[in-house]
């Protein structure tokens, strides 16, 4: 069984929640809050991630998690 994770991405904050665990968290939205983040879903062996971000805010994300899930 796989996992997806929806981040919501805002200025400050990334606000994750992982679909078939029926949890969430709450992460910076700052270079070092990519990595926490990134550790944190390998934990559940997220497979898919979707972002939702208003104003092109998604694109440092998208860079700091290539090849890494």
């Amino acid at each position: 069984m796989f996992s997806c994770a929806g981040i919501d991405v805002s200025k400050d904050s990334l606000e994750v929640w992982i679909n078939s665990q029926g949890i969430g968290a709450s992460f910076p939205n700052s270079a070092s809050g990519f990595p926490v983040l990134i550790d944190w879903l390998k934990g559940f062996e997220v497979t898919r991630v979707l972002l939702e971000a208003t104003g092109g805010r998604a694109g440092a994300h998208e860079g700091a998690s290539k090849g890494r899930l």
